[in-house]
């Protein structure tokens, strides 16, 4: 059938809607959900696939994207692992705040459990100025704020009073395992990844930034 005159000719790729012919390479390809046999709840968009490429490999992500980006189930997984691994291994979330602490072991309750031989030991330790839940020597997940884990690893000789920025970057030089850094507010990502990844390499870890810039 003609209009005007003039054939119809059908110019796009066979197979292809229209609107995934017009508008498919403004599509963000980073999303790209796909099934993980990693992650349960939900498909995994790619640059999250990544992280949890980089976490397995022993490698310390630094991953930049925005609050409610999806951030949250990596330390989840992270927390698994160690869980699953053996009862020897430990792994310690450190939040800027006691709220954030308590948030983060409610869900942490909420997901893990485990039975140990041993009397004393437990899954999960909250350590704060104000309050402390089980033995910190005796757990595989302790979740804490700067200050305590700063308390914890220098000697009562090397205590000074510091702001809060000296304080993580201590922690970061001191660790000399590999990190895992979740940030929302890094106003100079590259800059930062520099530094941290002079900091990594000192302790032997690969540090490899992950940015992404869009919120669901």
């Amino acid at each position: 059938m003609t209009k005007l005159g003039l054939p119809v000719v059908d110019i796009s790729p066979q197979g292809k809607q229209p609107l995934s012919f017009q508008l498919g390479h403004t599509l963000i390809e980073v999303w790209a959900p796909h099934q993980d046999p990693r992650v349960h709840d939900f498909e995994p968009d790619r640059w999250q696939r990544e992280i949890l490429d980089q976490i397995d490999a022993g490698k310390s992500p630094f991953v930049v994207a925005p609050t409610s980006a999806g951030k949250t189930f990596i330390s989840f997984y992270a927390i698994k692992q160690i869980l699953e691994g053996d009862n020897e291994g430990a792994i310690v979330y450190v939040a800027p705040t006691k709220a954030l602490v308590n948030q983060i072991a409610v869900e942490v309750q909420a997901r893990f459990s485990k039975n140990f031989k041993e009397t004393g030991e437990s899954v999960l330790v909250i350590h704060t100025r104000d309050y402390r839940i089980n033995n910190p020597t005796g757990c595989q997940v302790l979740i804490t704020v700067p200050h305590i884990l700063q308390i914890m690893l220098l000697a009562p000789g090397q205590m000074q009073t510091y702001d809060d920025g000296v304080i993580w970057e201590q922690l970061l030089l001191l660790a000399p395992w590999p990190i895992i850094a979740l940030s929302a507010t890094v106003g100079n990502p590259q800059e930062f990844n520099k530094w941290l990844e002079l900091t990594q390499r000192a302790n032997v870890n690969e540090l490899e930034m992950i940015e992404h810039s869009t919120r669901y």
